[in-house]
Protein backbone atom coordinates (compact mmCIF):
# COMPACT_ATOMS: atom_id res chain seq x y z
CA UNK A 1 0.00 0.00 0.00
CA UNK A 2 1.06 3.58 -0.50
CA UNK A 3 -0.80 4.86 2.56
CA UNK A 4 -3.27 6.88 0.51
CA UNK A 5 -5.76 4.01 0.11
CA UNK A 6 -8.96 3.99 2.14
CA UNK A 7 -9.10 0.18 2.51
CA UNK A 8 -6.62 -2.68 2.43
CA UNK A 9 -8.31 -4.16 -0.63
CA UNK A 10 -7.66 -0.91 -2.52
CA UNK A 11 -3.91 -1.65 -2.48
CA UNK A 12 -2.21 -3.08 -5.58
CA UNK A 13 -1.09 -6.19 -3.71
CA UNK A 14 -3.15 -9.41 -3.62
CA UNK A 15 -3.06 -10.59 -0.02
CA UNK A 16 -4.77 -13.90 -0.73
CA UNK A 17 -1.94 -15.16 -3.00
CA UNK A 18 0.50 -15.91 -0.22
CA UNK A 19 0.61 -18.78 2.25
CA UNK A 20 1.00 -17.11 5.63
CA UNK A 21 0.60 -20.06 7.95
CA UNK A 22 1.89 -20.14 11.49
CA UNK A 23 3.67 -17.04 12.67
CA UNK A 24 4.04 -15.41 9.22
CA UNK A 25 0.84 -13.33 9.33
CA UNK A 26 0.95 -9.53 9.33
CA UNK A 27 0.02 -7.76 12.56
CA UNK A 28 -0.81 -4.27 13.69
CA UNK A 29 -1.42 -2.40 16.92
CA UNK A 30 -3.82 0.49 16.40
CA UNK A 31 -3.72 3.60 18.53
CA UNK A 32 -5.99 6.59 18.94
CA UNK A 33 -3.05 8.51 20.41
CA UNK A 34 -1.62 11.04 18.09
CA UNK A 35 -2.51 14.68 18.14
CA UNK A 36 -2.10 14.87 21.93
CA UNK A 37 1.60 13.96 21.68
CA UNK A 38 4.21 16.74 21.76
CA UNK A 39 7.27 17.08 19.51
CA UNK A 40 10.32 18.85 20.93
CA UNK A 41 14.09 19.15 20.48
CA UNK A 42 16.85 18.49 22.98
CA UNK A 43 20.55 19.17 22.68
CA UNK A 44 22.05 21.27 19.92
CA UNK A 45 20.81 24.82 19.51
CA UNK A 46 17.09 24.37 20.19
CA UNK A 47 16.47 28.13 19.85
CA UNK A 48 17.79 27.92 16.28
CA UNK A 49 15.74 24.77 15.61
CA UNK A 50 18.48 22.17 15.91
CA UNK A 51 18.65 19.10 18.13
CA UNK A 52 17.59 15.53 18.83
CA UNK A 53 13.92 14.92 18.11
CA UNK A 54 11.68 13.89 21.00
CA UNK A 55 8.07 12.77 20.91
CA UNK A 56 6.21 12.90 24.20
CA UNK A 57 9.50 13.23 26.09
CA UNK A 58 11.06 10.14 24.47
CA UNK A 59 13.87 10.29 21.94
CA UNK A 60 13.13 9.22 18.37
CA UNK A 61 15.38 6.50 16.98
CA UNK A 62 17.15 7.33 13.71
CA UNK A 63 16.18 4.09 11.96
CA UNK A 64 14.60 5.13 8.61
CA UNK A 65 14.63 8.82 9.66
CA UNK A 66 14.61 10.95 6.51
CA UNK A 67 13.93 14.43 5.17
CA UNK A 68 10.14 13.89 4.99
CA UNK A 69 10.09 13.06 8.70
CA UNK A 70 12.26 16.11 9.34
CA UNK A 71 9.91 18.35 7.33
CA UNK A 72 6.98 17.34 9.51
CA UNK A 73 8.95 17.77 12.74
CA UNK A 74 10.27 21.21 11.71
CA UNK A 75 6.85 22.43 10.58
CA UNK A 76 5.27 21.25 13.83
CA UNK A 77 7.95 23.15 15.77
CA UNK A 78 7.16 26.35 13.84
CA UNK A 79 9.92 26.22 11.22
CA UNK A 80 8.86 26.10 7.57
CA UNK A 81 12.10 24.52 6.31
CA UNK A 82 14.27 21.53 7.16
CA UNK A 83 17.95 22.18 6.45
CA UNK A 84 19.40 18.84 7.44
CA UNK A 85 18.37 15.52 8.99
CA UNK A 86 21.02 13.58 10.83
CA UNK A 87 21.66 11.13 13.60
CA UNK A 88 23.55 11.50 16.85
CA UNK A 89 25.00 8.97 19.25
CA UNK A 90 22.62 7.48 21.78
CA UNK A 91 23.57 7.31 25.45
CA UNK A 92 22.57 4.27 27.50
CA UNK A 93 20.14 6.41 29.52
CA UNK A 94 18.33 7.80 26.45
CA UNK A 95 14.88 6.20 26.25
CA UNK A 96 13.72 5.63 22.65
CA UNK A 97 10.16 4.45 22.26
CA UNK A 98 9.57 5.65 18.70
CA UNK A 99 11.22 4.41 15.51
CA UNK A 100 10.74 3.73 11.82
CA UNK A 101 8.83 6.88 10.93
CA UNK A 102 7.33 6.97 7.45
CA UNK A 103 6.01 10.50 7.05
CA UNK A 104 4.75 11.58 3.65
CA UNK A 105 5.67 15.20 4.43
CA UNK A 106 2.15 16.66 4.62
CA UNK A 107 1.12 15.48 8.09
CA UNK A 108 0.37 18.24 10.63
CA UNK A 109 2.40 16.53 13.37
CA UNK A 110 5.07 13.86 13.76
CA UNK A 111 2.73 11.78 15.91
CA UNK A 112 0.34 11.45 12.96
CA UNK A 113 2.96 9.82 10.74
CA UNK A 114 3.09 6.06 10.47
CA UNK A 115 5.64 4.83 13.01
CA UNK A 116 6.39 2.06 15.46
CA UNK A 117 6.11 2.53 19.21
CA UNK A 118 7.98 0.59 21.88
CA UNK A 119 10.17 -1.01 19.23
CA UNK A 120 13.25 -2.83 20.45
CA UNK A 121 15.12 -2.54 17.13
CA UNK A 122 16.57 0.92 17.74
CA UNK A 123 20.20 1.34 16.76
CA UNK A 124 22.59 3.35 18.88
CA UNK A 125 21.64 6.53 17.02
CA UNK A 126 19.01 9.18 17.68
CA UNK A 127 17.10 11.16 15.06
CA UNK A 128 18.15 14.80 14.85
CA UNK A 129 17.10 17.70 12.69
CA UNK A 130 18.18 21.22 11.78
CA UNK A 131 15.27 23.51 10.98
CA UNK A 132 15.19 27.08 9.68
CA UNK A 133 12.87 29.99 8.97
CA UNK A 134 14.63 30.48 5.62
CA UNK A 135 15.50 27.99 2.91
CA UNK A 136 19.15 27.04 2.50
CA UNK A 137 20.84 27.77 -0.83
CA UNK A 138 22.50 24.61 -2.14
CA UNK A 139 25.33 24.33 -4.63
CA UNK A 140 24.89 21.53 -7.16
CA UNK A 141 27.82 20.53 -9.36
CA UNK A 142 28.66 17.77 -11.83
CA UNK A 143 32.08 16.17 -11.45
CA UNK A 144 33.99 13.77 -13.70
CA UNK A 145 31.94 14.04 -16.88
CA UNK A 146 33.20 14.69 -20.40
CA UNK A 147 31.19 17.92 -20.64
CA UNK A 148 29.76 20.44 -18.18
CA UNK A 149 26.34 18.82 -18.65
CA UNK A 150 27.31 15.37 -17.33
CA UNK A 151 29.02 13.76 -14.38
CA UNK A 152 28.51 12.62 -10.83
CA UNK A 153 26.15 14.83 -8.86
CA UNK A 154 27.63 16.71 -5.91
CA UNK A 155 25.57 18.69 -3.42
CA UNK A 156 27.51 21.30 -1.43
CA UNK A 157 30.74 19.52 -2.32
CA UNK A 158 29.60 16.04 -1.25
CA UNK A 159 28.62 13.24 -3.65
CA UNK A 160 24.96 12.30 -3.89
CA UNK A 161 24.44 8.55 -3.36
CA UNK A 162 22.86 6.63 -6.22
CA UNK A 163 20.61 4.60 -3.93
CA UNK A 164 17.09 4.98 -5.38
CA UNK A 165 18.38 7.61 -7.83
CA UNK A 166 16.16 7.79 -10.91
CA UNK A 167 14.95 9.91 -13.79
CA UNK A 168 12.80 12.10 -11.55
CA UNK A 169 15.82 12.93 -9.37
CA UNK A 170 17.89 13.77 -12.47
CA UNK A 171 15.14 16.07 -13.77
CA UNK A 172 15.07 17.98 -10.48
CA UNK A 173 18.87 18.24 -10.31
Amino acid sequence: CTGEELALLDCDRRYDEYNCGGSRGAGVICSLRGSDMTTSLQGGDTIQGEGNVMLDGKFVCSRYWDVLDGQVACRELGYPHVIHVKETDKNASDSTDFTEFACKGHEPSLSECVHLENNQTCSNKLAAVECSHSQKAYTISLVGGNTSAEGNVFLDGSPVCDYSWGWADAEVA
